[in-house]
């Protein structure tokens, strides 16, 4: 799925218009990530509803999440009606949150750049017309999520990550992309080709 210049892809799965990715019970999976931006950007991730996770994307960079930021455990996919759907407690969910990923690429403020007044004696002087040039950036700020357990993370992992602190965001160019996971031959998908926009049409639940 690409939204612009981010893209989301599950590479252990099938992917179908709007967003729906067909997986078998107990697939581990991962979330692979793209910014094809000229721009670093924070990644804002929840899965069944829950936050797992936020972390940095260089420019034209990638990354593969497998694991929550505060977990060891791989993402595993767990079918509806499984004993181990039960045992994990999904089924307290609501059909909404079921299976739906939902990843937000929030670019980083352009550095502007900004003219502070210098003394003529200054090296400066001359080249910059008694000013020198200095870089700021816009700050935005933005609310720390809540972070709760998910419960579909069982297995073990052993890849790290770095935490998104420090960013300053350019919240009004944030593109939202979403996927929801189901059951690989699952029946009454709806195929409906996307449309360009800042976010992808979330993908219904399936009944």
């Amino acid at each position: 799925m690409k939204v612009h210049k981010y893209g989301v892809s599950i590479q252990q799965g099938v992917e179908h218009p709007p967003g729906f990715v067909e997986l078998i019970h107990e697939q581990e999976y991962s979330l692979f990530l793209t910014n094809g931006s000229n721009r670093r950007c924070e990644v804002y991730v929840e899965i069944d509803g829950k936050y797992v996770g936020a972390w940095i994307l260089n420019s034209k960079d990638k990354i593969n999440i497998e694991q929550s930021e505060y977990d060891t455990s791989k993402f595993i996919f767990l079918k509806r009606g499984t004993e181990e759907f039960k045992q994990a407690s999904l089924d307290a969910l609501s059909d909404s949150q079921l299976g739906l990923i939902k990843i937000i690429f929030t670019p980083e403020m352009k550095k502007p750049a900004t003219y502070t007044p210098y003394s003529p004696s200054s090296p400066y002087g001359r080249a910059y017309g008694n000013s020198r040039p200095t870089f700021s950036y816009g700050a935005v700020s933005r609310n720390k999520a809540i972070r709760s357990r998910q419960a579909r993370l069982t297995k073990k992992s052993t890849y790290g990550f770095q935490d998104a602190t420090g960013l300053n965001l350019d919240v009004a160019h944030a593109v939202t992309i979403r996927l929801r996971l189901v059951s690989l031959n699952s029946s009454n998908h709806d195929y409906k080709e996307l449309k360009s926009a800042k976010s992808n049409s979330k993908p219904r639940p399936l009944l």
